[in-house]
């Protein structure tokens, strides 16, 4: 609580592993860190399968 009266805001794993992935592109540990990601947000699994069948439908 001190830490937030003094001006820090509180953040969790997930948004410091995000800014340390900031381009997700080009970081070779990036689908390792998905995985990760997958196991504790399984909807997050959903949304990227989703999202990659709609860019390859595009793609055709």
């Amino acid at each position: 609580m001190r830490l937030v009266q003094a001006g820090a805001i509180p953040i969790n794993w997930l948004a410091v592993g995000s800014e340390i992935m900031h381009g997700w592109v080009d970081q070779p540990k990036a689908p390792a860190y998905a995985e990760v990601i997958y196991q504790h947000l399984p909807s997050w699994k959903h949304l990227n399968n989703h999202t990659t069948s709609i860019k390859k439908f595009a793609a055709q």
